[in-house]
């Protein structure tokens, strides 16, 4: 009937709740934020009661692995579930580790889905494509793919929906993270113009009435990043300690006018090329290490492309020699018709560091490490009037760039493209342009401005 209040459930657990229930216009809610906002019990306690409530209905929880759900849900939270609500499990429910699913005495199942990326043998997730289900959770989102979100979600609403009533629902459950669920849903949310079938709810620690007094205690000590995450719910931070760019430097981007780097050097261009069909094309013109021109066009044939590299280097006052443009796949396209350019070969040979011949795996992987460097250094200047609409992607592209072998020795190497593809759900053209402008600064470079 919707009377969360009296199963005990915390008012912001209510309020999740019966948004879920009765809200005909949301189908997607993230609900997210702070440690200790109790995001677990609640999801599972929803999965469970429409289980029981409704006999037939068939249900998924979802999480990068499926070990995850049998180490976390099932034998931590489900056992507390069942508890609170004097559930018999064996009876009312039980656990099929086998096949993976919570099984129902009225014949309902919650079935344990797994969403890491399988791109060797199934990198379009086919093995969703025959699943109905009623609704569905996707815990611990932070590590879930966007292609996984999006499939997932076009499977709910698809059994005995119409028969009992239930608005098609996806709930999303995860502490703050940098990926899609921050461009679809936080950014969104907070300025105002989320889509009206999407909502966010932030959870804090403080929501939770029956969170021990000492863990709270715990977050209050945190300093820093850790605090503004874990305690306060911030969805600008992100704590992976991989990711290879300070997000305090990037926000000083915008201001860094005080640097001597900016003073007197020469006009660079970068260019990530992009025709129909295929990812954006993005043009950068760069006094020394100052963003001075940015263009952005979705899609364009190859002649168009041609074109509009040779005025944008007019415009900016860029020699051919100055510029540097991708030359895997599309980009390749240029070497005819743009003749003099710097070709940028992703997986080419990096500039060796002195007293280690091996330290970078390719040219991408070091261009990164060197552009992370000078951002780092405060010696990036984006003025917001060049960057435009264009800060909040830049931003959220170069958080998504991590170091891939931060705990592993060898060659450094950062994260494969396409998996920034996957957190993001977009190619990260903005962050690849400003990537090959380091291109120039290394070692035996015909033009360097830095080094």
């Amino acid at each position: 009937r919707g009377e969360f209040e009296a199963l005990g459930f915390t008012p912001k657990q209510v309020e999740c709740l019966k948004k879920l229930k009765y809200d005909e216009d949301v189908t997607e809610l993230l609900y997210g934020g702070a440690a200790g906002g109790g995001k677990s019990f609640l999801n599972t306690a929803w999965l469970v009661l429409n289980g029981l409530a409704y006999p037939g209905t068939n249900w998924f929880l979802g999480r990068h692995k499926k070990n995850q759900i049998f180490d976390a849900n099932v034998q931590t939270t489900l056992p507390k579930v069942c508890d609170k609500f004097c559930i018999e499990m064996g009876s009312d429910l039980g656990v099929n580790n086998q096949k993976g699913k919570i099984w129902f005495k009225n014949g309902s199942n919650v079935l344990f889905i797994e969403m890491m990326k399988r791109p060797n043998e199934d990198a379009d997730y086919d093995r969703y494509g025959s699943l109905e289900f009623t609704g569905g959770v996707i815990e611990e989102a932070a590590g879930i793919p966007y292609d996984g979100y999006n499939v997932v979600r076009q499977r709910i609403g698809r059994h005995l929906n119409k028969e009992f009533g239930i608005l098609p629902k996806l709930l999303i459950v995860s502490n703050p993270s940098r990926n899609w669920m921050y461009r679809l849903f936080y950014k969104p949310f907070r300025d105002g113009n989320i889509e009206d079938y999407r909502d966010f709810l932030l959870s804090l620690v403080t929501d939770n009435s029956y969170i021990d007094r000492s863990y709270v205690n715990i977050l209050n000590n945190l300093t820093g990043k850790e605090y503004e995450r874990k305690r306060m719910g911030n969805w600008e931070f992100d704590d992976d300690p991989s990711i290879i760019f300070n997000y305090e430097a990037l926000m000083d981007m915008l201001n860094n006018d005080f640097n001597e780097i900016h003073q007197g050097k020469q006009n660079f261009g970068s260019a990530d090329i992009a025709l129909y069909g295929s990812d954006k094309l993005v043009l950068g013109g760069f006094k020394g290490w100052k963003l001075t021109a940015l263009l952005v066009k979705d899609k364009c044939d190859s002649k168009e492309a041609v074109e509009i590299l040779k005025e944008f280097c007019k415009d900016n006052r860029i020699g051919r020699s100055n510029l540097v443009y991708d030359s895997d796949g599309i980009g390749s396209y240029l070497r005819g018709y743009f003749r003099g350019g710097r070709s940028f070969v992703n997986n080419g040979k990096p500039v060796n560091t002195p007293g280690d011949p091996n330290y970078y795996k390719n040219k991408r992987s070091q261009c990164w490490f060197g552009l992370a460097g000078l951002v780092n250094r405060r010696d990036v200047w984006t003025p917001p009037h060049v960057l435009g609409d264009y800060q909040e992607p830049l931003f959220e592209e170069l958080l998504s760039i991590k170091d891939w072998k931060a705990e592993r020795e060898g060659r450094k190497e950062i994260i494969p493209k396409s998996e920034i593809k996957q957190a993001l759900g977009r190619s990260p053209d903005l962050g690849d342009m400003f990537m090959m402008r380091y291109d120039f600064e290394l070692r035996g470079s015909r033009k360097s401005t830095y080094l």
